[in-house]
Protein backbone atom coordinates (compact mmCIF):
# COMPACT_ATOMS: atom_id res chain seq x y z
CA UNK A 1 0.00 0.00 0.00
CA UNK A 2 3.00 2.63 0.58
CA UNK A 3 4.37 1.32 -2.44
CA UNK A 4 1.59 2.78 -4.28
CA UNK A 5 1.11 5.77 -2.25
CA UNK A 6 4.91 6.51 -2.81
CA UNK A 7 4.26 5.80 -6.90
CA UNK A 8 1.57 8.68 -7.04
CA UNK A 9 3.46 10.67 -5.19
CA UNK A 10 6.07 10.40 -7.70
CA UNK A 11 3.64 10.64 -10.60
CA UNK A 12 2.13 13.50 -8.95
CA UNK A 13 5.03 15.63 -8.95
CA UNK A 14 6.29 14.65 -12.35
CA UNK A 15 2.97 15.48 -14.21
CA UNK A 16 2.20 18.60 -11.85
CA UNK A 17 4.46 20.61 -14.44
CA UNK A 18 2.89 19.41 -17.83
CA UNK A 19 -0.72 19.70 -16.09
CA UNK A 20 0.24 23.73 -15.12
CA UNK A 21 1.65 23.85 -18.68
CA UNK A 22 -1.59 22.14 -19.69
CA UNK A 23 -3.78 24.43 -18.24
CA UNK A 24 -1.82 27.65 -18.73
CA UNK A 25 -1.80 27.06 -22.89
CA UNK A 26 -5.63 26.56 -23.01
CA UNK A 27 -6.17 29.65 -21.20
CA UNK A 28 -3.92 31.42 -23.72
CA UNK A 29 -5.44 29.74 -26.27
CA UNK A 30 -8.85 30.98 -25.57
CA UNK A 31 -7.87 34.01 -25.30
CA UNK A 32 -6.10 33.87 -28.65
CA UNK A 33 -9.09 32.70 -29.75
CA UNK A 34 -11.50 35.06 -28.67
CA UNK A 35 -9.18 38.36 -30.23
CA UNK A 36 -9.29 36.89 -33.30
CA UNK A 37 -12.31 36.24 -33.80
CA UNK A 38 -13.38 39.82 -32.09
CA UNK A 39 -10.72 41.49 -34.77
CA UNK A 40 -11.97 39.57 -37.56
CA UNK A 41 -15.48 41.51 -36.67
CA UNK A 42 -13.90 44.60 -36.24
CA UNK A 43 -11.63 44.37 -40.33
CA UNK A 44 -14.83 42.83 -41.53
CA UNK A 45 -16.97 45.45 -40.29
CA UNK A 46 -14.11 48.22 -41.31
CA UNK A 47 -13.79 47.00 -44.60
CA UNK A 48 -17.63 46.96 -45.73
CA UNK A 49 -18.01 50.32 -44.78
CA UNK A 50 -14.73 51.23 -46.67
CA UNK A 51 -16.61 49.83 -50.11
CA UNK A 52 -19.19 52.85 -49.52
CA UNK A 53 -18.72 55.14 -47.03
CA UNK A 54 -21.04 57.96 -48.67
CA UNK A 55 -23.63 55.55 -47.64
CA UNK A 56 -22.30 55.14 -44.41
CA UNK A 57 -22.05 58.54 -43.60
CA UNK A 58 -25.97 59.45 -45.18
CA UNK A 59 -26.82 56.65 -42.01
CA UNK A 60 -24.75 58.58 -40.04
CA UNK A 61 -27.04 61.98 -41.32
CA UNK A 62 -30.40 60.35 -40.23
CA UNK A 63 -29.65 60.73 -36.29
CA UNK A 64 -29.39 64.21 -36.72
CA UNK A 65 -25.82 64.54 -35.19
CA UNK A 66 -25.07 68.10 -37.37
CA UNK A 67 -21.78 67.68 -38.99
CA UNK A 68 -21.21 63.92 -37.74
CA UNK A 69 -21.22 62.37 -40.91
CA UNK A 70 -17.96 64.04 -42.06
CA UNK A 71 -16.08 61.66 -39.74
CA UNK A 72 -17.76 57.91 -42.08
CA UNK A 73 -14.41 57.85 -44.09
CA UNK A 74 -12.41 57.73 -40.73
CA UNK A 75 -14.31 54.99 -39.09
CA UNK A 76 -13.81 51.95 -41.35
CA UNK A 77 -9.89 52.83 -40.94
CA UNK A 78 -9.88 53.13 -37.07
CA UNK A 79 -12.08 49.38 -36.87
CA UNK A 80 -9.45 47.89 -39.57
CA UNK A 81 -6.32 48.76 -37.44
CA UNK A 82 -8.21 48.06 -34.50
CA UNK A 83 -9.26 44.43 -35.69
CA UNK A 84 -5.60 43.70 -36.92
CA UNK A 85 -4.51 45.07 -33.34
CA UNK A 86 -6.81 42.39 -31.65
CA UNK A 87 -6.13 39.78 -34.33
CA UNK A 88 -1.70 39.95 -34.25
CA UNK A 89 -2.00 40.86 -30.43
CA UNK A 90 -0.34 44.77 -30.86
CA UNK A 91 -1.24 46.00 -27.95
CA UNK A 92 -3.92 43.64 -26.45
CA UNK A 93 -4.63 45.84 -23.36
CA UNK A 94 -5.27 48.94 -25.51
CA UNK A 95 -6.49 47.16 -27.92
CA UNK A 96 -9.38 45.98 -25.98
CA UNK A 97 -9.93 48.90 -23.36
CA UNK A 98 -10.37 50.92 -27.12
CA UNK A 99 -13.00 48.10 -28.59
CA UNK A 100 -14.77 48.65 -24.91
CA UNK A 101 -15.21 52.09 -25.25
CA UNK A 102 -16.13 52.03 -28.86
CA UNK A 103 -18.35 49.44 -28.30
CA UNK A 104 -20.43 51.27 -25.84
CA UNK A 105 -20.43 54.26 -27.31
CA UNK A 106 -21.82 52.83 -30.89
CA UNK A 107 -24.14 50.95 -29.01
CA UNK A 108 -25.77 53.94 -26.53
CA UNK A 109 -25.95 56.19 -29.88
CA UNK A 110 -27.36 53.01 -32.05
CA UNK A 111 -30.20 52.95 -29.28
CA UNK A 112 -31.22 56.39 -29.61
CA UNK A 113 -31.14 56.24 -33.22
CA UNK A 114 -33.74 53.15 -33.20
CA UNK A 115 -35.87 54.51 -30.05
CA UNK A 116 -35.86 58.22 -31.34
CA UNK A 117 -35.36 58.51 -35.21
CA UNK A 118 -36.64 54.52 -36.02
CA UNK A 119 -33.13 53.80 -37.69
CA UNK A 120 -32.74 50.38 -37.78
CA UNK A 121 -29.95 49.85 -40.51
CA UNK A 122 -26.65 50.37 -38.12
CA UNK A 123 -24.23 50.31 -41.13
CA UNK A 124 -22.27 48.30 -39.25
CA UNK A 125 -20.89 46.21 -41.86
CA UNK A 126 -21.48 48.41 -44.91
CA UNK A 127 -22.06 47.00 -48.24
CA UNK A 128 -21.97 42.79 -46.98
CA UNK A 129 -25.71 42.65 -47.16
CA UNK A 130 -25.64 39.38 -45.50
CA UNK A 131 -24.37 40.37 -42.55
CA UNK A 132 -27.01 42.88 -41.92
CA UNK A 133 -29.33 41.83 -38.59
CA UNK A 134 -32.17 43.34 -36.96
CA UNK A 135 -31.93 45.71 -34.43
CA UNK A 136 -32.41 43.31 -31.66
CA UNK A 137 -29.57 40.86 -32.76
CA UNK A 138 -28.00 43.77 -33.38
CA UNK A 139 -28.09 44.61 -29.17
CA UNK A 140 -27.17 41.03 -28.87
CA UNK A 141 -23.64 40.57 -30.91
CA UNK A 142 -22.36 44.37 -29.39
CA UNK A 143 -23.25 43.22 -26.17
CA UNK A 144 -21.26 39.78 -26.80
CA UNK A 145 -18.36 41.70 -28.40
CA UNK A 146 -18.29 44.01 -25.24
CA UNK A 147 -18.04 40.61 -23.52
CA UNK A 148 -15.09 39.26 -25.07
CA UNK A 149 -13.47 42.84 -25.37
CA UNK A 150 -13.45 43.09 -21.56
CA UNK A 151 -12.56 39.50 -20.88
CA UNK A 152 -9.62 40.33 -23.58
CA UNK A 153 -8.76 43.44 -21.87
CA UNK A 154 -8.53 41.69 -18.20
CA UNK A 155 -6.38 38.53 -19.02
CA UNK A 156 -4.10 40.77 -21.50
CA UNK A 157 -3.40 43.27 -18.19
CA UNK A 158 0.14 40.90 -17.42
CA UNK A 159 1.11 41.31 -20.90
CA UNK A 160 3.95 43.59 -22.26
CA UNK A 161 2.72 45.69 -24.93
CA UNK A 162 5.04 44.45 -27.82
CA UNK A 163 4.44 41.38 -30.18
CA UNK A 164 5.28 43.73 -33.07
CA UNK A 165 7.26 41.27 -35.33
CA UNK A 166 8.17 42.92 -39.12
CA UNK A 167 5.91 40.07 -40.21
CA UNK A 168 2.98 42.10 -38.85
CA UNK A 169 4.09 45.70 -40.30
CA UNK A 170 3.98 43.81 -43.45
CA UNK A 171 0.29 43.12 -43.28
CA UNK A 172 -0.94 45.97 -41.25
CA UNK A 173 0.38 48.92 -42.89
CA UNK A 174 -0.49 47.98 -46.89
CA UNK A 175 -4.25 47.00 -45.59
CA UNK A 176 -4.17 50.30 -43.60
CA UNK A 177 -3.28 52.65 -46.71
CA UNK A 178 -5.59 50.42 -48.66
CA UNK A 179 -8.58 50.91 -46.79
CA UNK A 180 -7.79 54.55 -46.51
CA UNK A 181 -7.70 55.25 -50.06
CA UNK A 182 -10.59 52.79 -50.21
CA UNK A 183 -12.32 54.47 -47.89
CA UNK A 184 -11.82 58.43 -49.55
CA UNK A 185 -12.51 57.42 -52.88
CA UNK A 186 -15.80 56.16 -51.90
CA UNK A 187 -16.91 59.21 -49.61
CA UNK A 188 -18.91 62.09 -51.35
CA UNK A 189 -20.48 64.10 -49.32
CA UNK A 190 -24.00 64.27 -47.91
CA UNK A 191 -27.60 65.55 -47.99
CA UNK A 192 -26.78 69.83 -47.02
CA UNK A 193 -22.77 69.55 -47.91
CA UNK A 194 -23.79 67.33 -51.14
CA UNK A 195 -23.06 68.87 -54.78
CA UNK A 196 -27.39 70.08 -55.57
CA UNK A 197 -26.57 68.74 -58.97
CA UNK A 198 -27.03 65.82 -59.98
CA UNK A 199 -24.71 64.01 -63.12
CA UNK A 200 -27.74 62.99 -64.48
CA UNK A 201 -28.78 66.51 -65.41
CA UNK A 202 -28.98 67.03 -69.11
CA UNK A 203 -29.03 62.97 -69.97
CA UNK A 204 -32.03 61.25 -71.63
CA UNK A 205 -33.92 59.01 -69.36
CA UNK A 206 -32.97 55.82 -71.72
CA UNK A 207 -28.98 56.58 -70.07
CA UNK A 208 -30.00 56.40 -67.18
CA UNK A 209 -31.28 53.90 -64.34
CA UNK A 210 -34.98 55.18 -64.20
CA UNK A 211 -36.67 53.22 -66.75
CA UNK A 212 -36.13 50.54 -64.68
CA UNK A 213 -38.47 52.06 -62.01
CA UNK A 214 -40.74 54.41 -64.15
CA UNK A 215 -42.05 54.46 -67.35
CA UNK A 216 -42.38 58.12 -69.19
CA UNK A 217 -43.78 59.50 -72.55
CA UNK A 218 -42.12 62.25 -74.58
CA UNK A 219 -45.99 64.12 -74.46
CA UNK A 220 -45.56 64.36 -70.66
CA UNK A 221 -43.37 66.36 -68.51
CA UNK A 222 -43.00 64.78 -64.77
CA UNK A 223 -41.09 65.01 -61.50
CA UNK A 224 -39.25 61.96 -59.98
CA UNK A 225 -39.07 62.72 -56.23
CA UNK A 226 -36.51 60.00 -54.59
CA UNK A 227 -36.97 60.17 -50.79
CA UNK A 228 -37.02 58.14 -47.60
CA UNK A 229 -40.02 58.16 -45.01
CA UNK A 230 -38.03 59.16 -41.87
CA UNK A 231 -35.76 61.82 -43.63
CA UNK A 232 -36.52 65.67 -41.93
CA UNK A 233 -35.32 66.41 -45.63
CA UNK A 234 -37.61 65.07 -47.41
CA UNK A 235 -40.36 65.97 -45.14
CA UNK A 236 -39.32 69.50 -45.69
CA UNK A 237 -39.54 69.00 -49.33
CA UNK A 238 -43.52 67.17 -50.06
CA UNK A 239 -45.19 70.56 -49.99
CA UNK A 240 -42.49 72.05 -52.50
CA UNK A 241 -42.72 69.28 -54.67
CA UNK A 242 -46.54 69.05 -54.50
CA UNK A 243 -46.30 72.95 -55.66
CA UNK A 244 -44.64 71.75 -58.89
CA UNK A 245 -48.15 70.42 -60.40
CA UNK A 246 -50.05 72.59 -58.67
CA UNK A 247 -48.58 75.26 -60.49
CA UNK A 248 -48.69 73.49 -63.99
CA UNK A 249 -44.80 73.33 -63.95
CA UNK A 250 -44.84 69.10 -64.29
CA UNK A 251 -48.04 66.69 -65.66
CA UNK A 252 -47.03 64.09 -62.86
CA UNK A 253 -45.53 63.46 -59.55
CA UNK A 254 -43.90 59.87 -58.91
CA UNK A 255 -42.19 59.30 -55.83
CA UNK A 256 -39.29 56.41 -55.08
CA UNK A 257 -39.00 55.67 -51.80
CA UNK A 258 -38.00 52.69 -49.33
CA UNK A 259 -40.00 50.27 -48.10
CA UNK A 260 -40.98 51.47 -44.21
CA UNK A 261 -44.11 50.49 -43.29
CA UNK A 262 -43.80 52.22 -39.75
CA UNK A 263 -42.62 55.54 -40.88
CA UNK A 264 -44.56 55.81 -44.02
CA UNK A 265 -47.88 55.54 -41.90
CA UNK A 266 -46.69 58.50 -39.73
CA UNK A 267 -45.72 60.78 -42.76
CA UNK A 268 -48.78 59.90 -44.20
CA UNK A 269 -50.43 60.96 -41.12
CA UNK A 270 -49.09 64.40 -41.11
CA UNK A 271 -48.32 64.96 -44.52
CA UNK A 272 -50.97 64.74 -47.49
CA UNK A 273 -49.03 62.85 -50.01
CA UNK A 274 -51.53 62.94 -52.89
CA UNK A 275 -48.98 61.42 -55.72
CA UNK A 276 -48.23 57.38 -56.26
CA UNK A 277 -45.13 56.24 -54.46
CA UNK A 278 -42.73 53.14 -55.49
CA UNK A 279 -41.56 51.18 -52.68
CA UNK A 280 -38.58 49.91 -52.79
CA UNK A 281 -35.02 48.45 -51.25
CA UNK A 282 -32.45 50.48 -50.20
CA UNK A 283 -30.05 48.88 -53.44
CA UNK A 284 -32.23 49.87 -55.48
CA UNK A 285 -32.45 53.55 -54.90
CA UNK A 286 -28.75 53.90 -54.42
CA UNK A 287 -29.02 53.42 -58.27
CA UNK A 288 -31.06 56.67 -58.29
CA UNK A 289 -28.88 58.51 -55.42
CA UNK A 290 -26.70 58.65 -52.66
CA UNK A 291 -28.80 61.54 -51.19
CA UNK A 292 -32.26 61.79 -50.37
CA UNK A 293 -34.28 63.99 -51.22
CA UNK A 294 -33.34 64.02 -54.75
CA UNK A 295 -35.52 65.18 -57.64
CA UNK A 296 -35.68 64.48 -61.97
CA UNK A 297 -37.58 67.06 -63.77
CA UNK A 298 -38.41 65.09 -67.11
CA UNK A 299 -39.44 66.67 -70.09
CA UNK A 300 -39.29 65.26 -74.16
CA UNK A 301 -37.77 62.14 -72.29
CA UNK A 302 -34.88 64.57 -71.14
CA UNK A 303 -33.92 64.46 -67.18
CA UNK A 304 -33.94 69.03 -67.11
CA UNK A 305 -33.45 69.35 -63.59
CA UNK A 306 -31.20 66.86 -61.31
CA UNK A 307 -31.29 68.29 -57.81
CA UNK A 308 -30.36 66.44 -54.68
CA UNK A 309 -30.61 67.91 -51.33
CA UNK A 310 -33.85 69.69 -49.60
CA UNK A 311 -36.25 70.82 -52.83
CA UNK A 312 -36.86 74.49 -53.37
CA UNK A 313 -40.53 75.35 -54.25
CA UNK A 314 -40.93 75.37 -57.59
CA UNK A 315 -40.73 79.60 -57.74
CA UNK A 316 -37.65 79.36 -55.93
CA UNK A 317 -35.82 76.87 -58.64
CA UNK A 318 -37.34 78.50 -61.61
CA UNK A 319 -36.26 81.88 -60.87
CA UNK A 320 -32.94 80.76 -59.94
CA UNK A 321 -32.88 78.65 -63.81
CA UNK A 322 -34.19 81.83 -65.46
CA UNK A 323 -31.44 84.13 -64.09
CA UNK A 324 -28.71 81.73 -64.50
CA UNK A 325 -30.12 81.67 -68.35
CA UNK A 326 -29.69 85.27 -68.36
Amino acid sequence: MNIIVILLQILSTLFSPIYCIFQLMKKTLLLQIIAIITGVVYIVSGIGKAFNTTAFAYIIYEYHFGYAFLVAPVIPVIEVLLGLMLAFRIYPRFAAITSVVMLTVFTIIYAYGYWVHQIEDCGCFGEIKALQLSPWVTFTRNILLLAMSVFIALKSSAEKHRNITPWKVWIVFPMIIAVSLLSGFSFKLTAEEADTTHPWQGKAVKDTQLPLFIHTRPDSTYLCFVFSWKCQHCWNSIENVKSFKTYHVVDTIIGISLHDDKNEARTRKYFDINFPVIKTSRDSTRMLTEVFPTMFIISNDTIKVAYQSEIPSHLTLLGASFAKDK
